[in-house]
């Protein structure tokens, strides 16, 4: 039987871990100067205001923590109750690894490669624009969150995280599922907030990332250098901290993708569906399209095709140059992987490009050069060559939106 207790909106809050949240012009950025910037590992973490909930679900079969309503995997949605699992036959109850409303969860049994599956979990809603909280549950728990058809939260991982998504409900229901956020893990979810933020259905002005794992979000591990999963951050999830308060992030980016893989797995479609007119697309990939050799035509075409829907709909997308590795200290290159191919992009597009690999390395010089700077620009990654520390992700994002003044703090 589960402990009960009582849950506020504000331990919610708490218990998220999460951050929330036009210019256009010729090709490149004028870049203002990074390195003298103070080092941003001091920046606090912002962490969402979010609306109290109306529908608090507790998922699993063990009853519900007070305050919460119990839904087990053998609930059918019927309109008398208004909620309900679509397919109960294709979901069933698991342990998880949390307590209370994250003591058990429901396990999804299909839909693990498919943004638009119906063994979904079914509340009807009045139309307008809501804030959803999913809690992932158990350590063996990796899920991605589609909802009305198509991607919302990317690869969030067990070890009872939660995140959260702003979402238009326009046919008086929401339908919500998880799928599988990497080949073989178990894909299910321990608990689900919905608040109405408003009847109108619109997003709030949103900046959205196209990425691979330097821009991903990774989420809180107690037993991984820094506290967070392979010591990582991606610099999307820690752009919020520089950027005014009044945009909201949406970072869609995933370990490991590639622009093809962006475009076709269903990452881009939910771009191309929300993004609207005043909205930013910040598009950086390549690491994995150069190393598994994309012949370059593709990754032009793909990454010309994102920036061209965005600029369809009145939308601004900036293409932007990765950082490079720690071992390139010193060695005086001045890209790496695709960056010259998005410089291209930009100037044919005539959009902005942001050269990254150069204002970051501007950067790591000008530490080397101080008492211990070597040290100090290890610091910057995740204890390996490539991929970047909680402190070099704030790093890149403080450099990345001061080169976006409308953005920019």
């Amino acid at each position: 039987m589960k402990r009960i207790v009582a849950v506020s909106a504000a331990c919610v809050a708490a218990a998220l871990m999460v951050s929330c949240a036009s210019t256009g012009g010729a090709s490149d950025t004028k870049a203002k100067s990074a390195k003298n910037a103070p080092l941003a590992e001091d920046a606090e973490e912002i962490q969402p205001v979010l609306a109290t909930p109306t529908y608090k679900f507790d998922l699993g079969g063990n009853g519900a923590a007070e305050g919460w309503t119990a839904v087990s995997a053998k609930d059918a949605y019927s309109k008398e109750k208004g909620y309900g699992f679509n397919t109960p036959a294709n979901v069933e109850d698991v342990a998880s690894a949390g307590q209370n409303e994250m003591s058990d969860g429901v396990k999804f049994l299909t839909g693990s490669d498919s943004t638009n599956s119906d063994n979904t979990f079914n509340v009807d809603l009045p139309n307008g624009l809501y804030e959803i909280v999913v809690y992932a549950g158990g350590d063996a728990f990796r899920q991605s969150i589609c909802a009305e058809g198509h991607f919302q939260i990317m690869d969030l991982v067990g070890k009872t995280n939660g995140d959260y998504f702003r979402i238009p409900v326009t046919d008086g229901q929401l339908n919500i599922y998880a799928r599988a956020g990497k080949d073989g893990q178990t894909y299910a979810l321990s608990a689900i907030t919905i608040a109405k933020l408003s009847d109108d259905t619109t997003l709030p002005p949103t900046v959205w990332f196209c990425g691979d794992s330097t821009v991903c979000k990774y989420y809180p591990d107690a037993n991984s250098p820094f506290g967070v999963q392979y010591g990582r951050h991606g610099w999307g999830q820690d752009f919020n901290i520089f950027i005014k308060p009044e945009w909201y992030v949406r970072d869609m980016a995933t370990g490991g993708q590639t622009a093809e893989g962006f475009f076709t797995s269903g990452q881009h479609e939910t771009v191309k569906t929300y993004i609207k007119k005043g909205d930013y697309y910040i598009i950086g990939i390549g690491i994995n399209d150069q190393g598994r050799k994309l012949p370059e035509q593709g990754y032009r075409m793909y990454i010309t095709q994102m920036v061209k829907d965005a600029k369809a709909v009145g939308a601004t997308p900036i293409l932007v140059g990765q950082q490079g590795r720690k071992g390139d200290l010193g060695r005086g290159l001045t890209s790496r992987w695709y960056n010259d191919i998005l410089r291209d992009i930009a100037k044919e597009q005539e959009i902005q490009y942001i050269d990254l690999f150069k204002l970051f390395d501007d950067y790591k010089e000008s530490l080397a050069k101080k008492d211990g700077g070597v040290d100090k620009v290890a610091e910057l990654y995740a204890n390996e060559d490539l991929h970047i520390s909680p402190k070099g992700a704030k790093k890149c994002a403080q450099i990345i939106a001061s080169q976006i003044p409308a953005l920019a703090k």
